[in-house]
């Protein structure tokens, strides 16, 4: 177990290092086109161990830094045991950014057209209590998991990865269902005020 204050890496370099060594997870076998891996009890128990480890010697920064929540950057695979069924569903989802001024928006969102930003500025110095939210929609999947033991799970993992182990061996039923969109949410904050090069659409609130 590698810990972060006798390491020269890096919280995410600390943990990249470990995906780099067991992942895609070995002796599991694999979904199509998506990271998605399926295993014995014994084979996901064990994975899930060494991971654990490693994010143990991280415990430290998660609470200090991270408020005691795992952070997504870490790209940290989800685990699910015992499980009977999955279903796999596609929808357009949006990813969220907020800023407080047009600097870091322009740093972290890309190239806007100037008639945007002047419009924005302006809006900001007649109320200094907004904020600049950037959405931009994206393909994901989600799983919603189906153990013998709890609830379904509603699980995002195109990023990160999902690892399962079947409550009953090569018993494990994939209701593939991705060709079927759901529903898009109606955007809550209306027409956006412009768009950038990569893609943000932004809004006031």
């Amino acid at each position: 177990m590698e810990n972060i204050k006798t390491s020269s890496l890096s919280p995410e370099g600390i943990f990249r290092k470990w995906r780099n060594a067991h992942w895609p997870p070995k002796g599991m076998r694999s979904y199509p086109d998506l990271p998605l891996y399926i295993g014995t009890h014994e084979q996901v128990a064990e994975f899930s161990q060494t991971m654990g480890e490693v994010l143990l010697g991280l415990s430290s920064h998660i609470e200090d830094t991270c408020r005691g929540k795992i952070p997504r950057w870490l790209d940290v695979p989800k685990v699910s045991f015992d499980v009977l069924r999955v279903n796999l569903t596609q929808t357009i989802a949006k990813a969220s950014k907020q800023f407080a001024d047009t600097d870091q928006l322009v740093k972290r969102c890309g190239r806007f057209d100037a008639n945007t930003l002047q419009l924005i500025n302006a809006k900001l110095l007649e109320n200094p209590f907004l904020s600049i939210v950037a959405h931009r929609p994206f393909h994901d999947v989600r799983a919603y998991v189906f153990s013998s033991n709890s609830e379904p799970d509603r699980l995002h993992f195109l990023q990160c990865g999902l690892v399962l182990a079947c409550a009953q061996p090569d018993d494990l039923l994939i209701q593939d269902q991705r060709n079927i969109y759901r529903k898009r949410r109606k955007d809550a904050y209306g027409d956006s005020l412009g768009t950038s090069d990569t893609g943000w659409s932004i809004y006031l609130k």
